[in-house]
């Protein structure tokens, strides 16, 4: 198993957040793990959807890697939550991760009905795969009930963010069949920036038009994926830093706990 680990880095800026967690992984997976080796690729990205694609190429391109990891450049997580991914063994596995800066107004209702200031900071951010996006089930112990739909520390969702990502290759496979009008079998201008001169396949690039609507950037892959067949699954359990005005730690599982979605 080989995993071409992808950061889009605008204007060539890491933060020190994901940097410290690439260091954690690559030296918790080598001691590990001696049949999972991880590559590490970083390009320049004003465009972060080509960049995306520049990354979803060399990994359909080259038979040798199996998956491809997305981490945006202001995320940080354990090396547990690619091990967490890789045993759920889904083509498709995402994270609930914040999606922006804490928001001062949720925050203190949130401290009101919680006993610790990080508590309250955790049940106040927004998440990705979180909101509207948790899928839920009919309980059938309890008329009108619904129940989120979980799996070993996953549960199913309408869309997951791309800023924490896990494709497999065969999802690419499927992408790349069902959407011919995506595949560039000589690449093109844009995609010379990241040293590609061969095939691209345009699997994140925005989407104008599909079956339930108009997305943006961050639902075009899996908004994709989903009309291919494929469920999307987020990890809820594992916590999730993000670096914005300052470093804020999320942990959905415990919003979860709280009652909040």
């Amino acid at each position: 198993m080989k995993i071409l680990v992808c950061i889009p880095a605008y204007r060539q800026s890491v933060s020190t957040t994901c940097l410290q967690s690439l260091v954690q992984l690559f030296t918790s997976f080598g001691k590990s793990y001696d049949h999972i080796s991880l590559d590490l690729k970083i390009a320049q990205a004003t465009v972060v959807h080509r960049a995306r694609n520049a990354f979803a190429s060399v990994t359909l391109e080259d038979p040798s890697y199996s998956h491809m990891l997305l981490v945006d450049p202001d995320i940080g997580f354990r090396p547990s939550l690619l091990e967490r991914m890789l045993a759920f063994d889904e083509p498709v596995v995402g994270a609930t991760y914040p999606t922006g800066a804490l928001n001062r107004d949720a925050f203190a209702e949130r401290a009101r009905e919680v006993s610790t200031g990080a508590e309250a900071e955790i049940c106040a951010l927004d998440y990705a795969g979180g909101g509207d996006a948790v899928m839920l089930s009919d309980n059938p112990a309890e008329q009108g009930a619904k129940d989120l739909i979980l799996r070993n520390g996953f549960m199913r969702v309408a869309r997951v963010g791309n800023d924490l990502l896990l494709v497999r290759r065969d999802a690419l496979e499927r992408i790349h069949d069902a959407y011919p009008e995506l595949y560039l079998p000589n690449g093109a201008e844009p995609y010379r920036q990241f040293g590609i001169t061969g095939p691209v396949l345009q699997a994140f690039d925005p989407m104008t038009e599909a079956p339930t609507g108009l997305f943006g950037d961050e639902d075009a892959f899996a908004q994709r994926w989903a009309a291919t067949g494929g469920d999307l699954w987020a990890c809820f359990v594992e916590p999730v830093q993000r670096r914005v005005e300052d470093t804020i730690a999320g942990h959905f599982l415990t919003k979860l706990q709280f009652g909040h979605v």
